[in-house]
């Protein structure tokens, strides 16, 4: 059965659509045990859930099988500031892929990608921000099935694509929990859902909107 895209990726410049992406999402090994335990009581009478974690901010990156090797990802400035290898697999930067989650078992974003901050290479420097988070990442229901995860990188606002990163060619994007083992300040925390897609090139002259669904048919 062919699933019904649920990601959305819309590329604007100067207000108008340029380019975009859909497809469905992977759940990671990490965030199916999440869904179980968001459902779960550990206790009753008082009822106490076993994870009392939700859904609270969306990562990009420019890793993934859907990056062509050897393009503009691998070089300069991407290569030293966003280098292949540092994720939980040390993969070359091209191997997540949202059709085959758990080979390899896909924990982080293969090539997390700044929001805002320095251009040094992974960790960083404290201040980086790796997560969109408020008010760039917002909710809505578009039925009482689902859950609509949005959120915006703002090129024009210095977001993502700011110097040395005057084209960052985006090809990975994933949800993540407010659990603690999840870190906005830092690049590679556990994620729950995962997305690659064929590049979209975000600049300082472009916006990307997301709409991500989550729903229970």
């Amino acid at each position: 059965m062919m699933l019904k895209p649920n990601v959305q990726l819309d590329l604007y410049e100067n207000g108008k659509l340029i380019d975009g992406r859909t497809g469905h999402n992977a759940w990671t090994n990490h965030g199916r045990a999440w869904l179980a335990h968001v459902i779960s009581l550990s206790s009753v009478d008082p009822d106490v859930a076993e994870s009392p974690y939700r859904v609270r901010y969306m990562g990009f990156g420019i890793g993934g099988v859907r990056q062509p090797v050897g393009g503009v990802a691998d070089v300069v400035p991407f290569s030293v500031s966003y280098p292949a290898g540092f994720d939980t697999n040390a993969t070359t930067g091209h191997s997540y892929n949202k059709d085959f989650v758990i080979v390899p078992d896909i924990l982080t974003l293969e090539r997390p990608v700044r929001v805002t901050g320095s251009a040094l290479a992974y960790p960083g420097v404290f201040g980086d921000v790796w997560l969109v988070d408020t008010p760039h990442l917002f909710f809505t229901h578009t039925s009482a099935y689902d859950l609509v995860v949005h959120a915006i990188l703002d090129g024009t606002a210095g977001d993502v694509a700011y110097a040395p990163f005057t084209h960052v060619p985006l090809s990975e994007v994933a949800l993540f929990s407010d659990e603690p083992a999840v870190d906005p300040l830092v690049p590679f925390s556990a994620l729950l859902t995962y997305f690659s897609f064929d590049p979209l090139v975000l600049t300082a002259t472009r916006v990307l909107e997301v709409s991500w669904t989550i729903s229970f048919p």
